[in-house]
């Protein structure tokens, strides 16, 4: 039986094999499979998150199986009502809606997603506001920059002006 090994990459990056030394052996135990010839480097970065996306799937598949497997199957009158917190339902749930209804709706997660944004840019406002990196305490170590500040203020103008021109086009009334 052939044994697999894993392919060990050259220190001059030309794939010229590596001695035998003691400090190569140990690099071989360390050495990462890595993907075949023809497999492109962008392809073998999506891998990790290819095996998430399998695991999770598969992970949620089981607990479903499970469910169905061990879960009580008593069925009655009552818990085939639909539920409506805690109270009885009142009317047709085919009530049709106000086409006004969806556009506040479609906006609000328009503007909610947009301000989503500001999270990332709270997280690295110190690297943007420095004009050199920082030092081991995050401090800036050479002169600092206005340029995460203005960048962030462009990006809340052109809210400011889309949620003004939607607000002058009563987009955010209910009647």
């Amino acid at each position: 039986m052939q044994r697999l090994r894993a392919r060990i990459p050259a220190p001059d990056g030309l794939g010229n094999p590596i001695a035998d030394s003691g400090t190569h052996r140990r690099a071989r135990r360390r050495a990462v499979i890595h993907p075949g010839p023809n497999a492109s480097p962008m392809a073998a970065s999506y891998l990790p998150a290819l095996v998430f996306v399998i695991f999770a799937v598969g992970f949620a598949a089981l607990m479903l199986g499970i469910t169905m497997v061990l879960g009580p199957k008593r069925t009655s009158a009552i818990k085939d009502e639909p539920f409506e917190c805690g109270s009885e339902p009142i009317g047709s749930p085919r009530v049709k809606f106000s086409v006004k209804f969806y556009q506040v709706a479609i906006l609000f997660l328009v503007f909610d997603i947009e301000v989503a944004f500001l999270y990332p840019w709270a997280s690295l406002f110190r690297e943007l506001s420095c004009t050199g990196p920082l030092n081991a305490a995050g401090v800036c170590t050479s002169a600092p920059s206005m340029f995460g500040l203005v960048e962030m203020l462009v990006f809340l103008v052109i809210l400011v002006i889309a949620l003004a021109y939607v607000w002058r086009k009563r987009a955010l009334d209910w009647a």
